[in-house]
């Protein structure tokens, strides 16, 4: 709940061997409390979706990321990206997304967390983190964050590595779009 605001809905997934979700539903509010309800099928190969955004169809076994699903559906597409050996999926309605894999972490030995980054759903990488069985562990940020109950005190901590990570990305884009000036 931010001041009134933020989202309150329920979805539900049907996913197929290959983790691709073949039926997607989602009902409720979205974070201004507008009226949600967004549908995604796919059968024999034909999907169709409808959204607050948009609606279509198209013959394709690509992944429909919705609109206004929770941060799992995230999850979800980077278990199929992991689950994909070239680690790269189609996207519906258009594009594609791949996975990076970026770090293991052990914290006091008993629990082990995957930091992955989700390529082609914007301008910049998404961090993830994921428990090894591929569920969400958390998806943070400096605005607002996800994470399983009873960890929050690692936030800041995931921060910092996700900071760093940035960074690091930053530097080297820096370093390779240097120009030599020719006199």
């Amino acid at each position: 709940d931010d001041r009134g605001r933020g989202p309150d809905s329920v979805s539900e997934f049907t996913l197929d061997s290959a983790g691709i979700p073949t039926s997607i539903i989602v009902s409720g509010v979205d974070y201004m409390k507008a009226e949600v309800h967004e549908t995604f099928t796919r059968v024999d190969g034909r999907a169709e979706w409808k959204s607050g955004a948009d609606s279509g169809w198209a013959n394709s076994d690509a992944f429909y990321l919705p609109l206004d699903g929770p941060p799992e559906s995230l999850a979800l597409l980077a278990a199929a990206l992991l689950k994909n050996s070239d680690e790269q999926l189609a996207l519906l309605p258009t594009g594609y997304a791949r996975i990076e894999k970026v770090a293991r972490l052990t914290y006091d030995d008993d629990l082990t967390i995957e930091h992955v980054e989700l390529h082609g759903l914007g301008f910049e990488p998404l961090p993830l983190w994921l428990n090894t069985d591929g569920s969400l562990f958390a998806m943070v940020d400096a605005w607002m964050s996800v994470i399983e109950q009873g960890h929050q005190g690692m936030i800041e901590d995931l921060l910092n590595r996700q900071d760093d990570r940035r960074l690091a990305r930053f530097e080297q884009m820096t370093e390779e779009a240097r120009m030599e000036v020719l006199d």
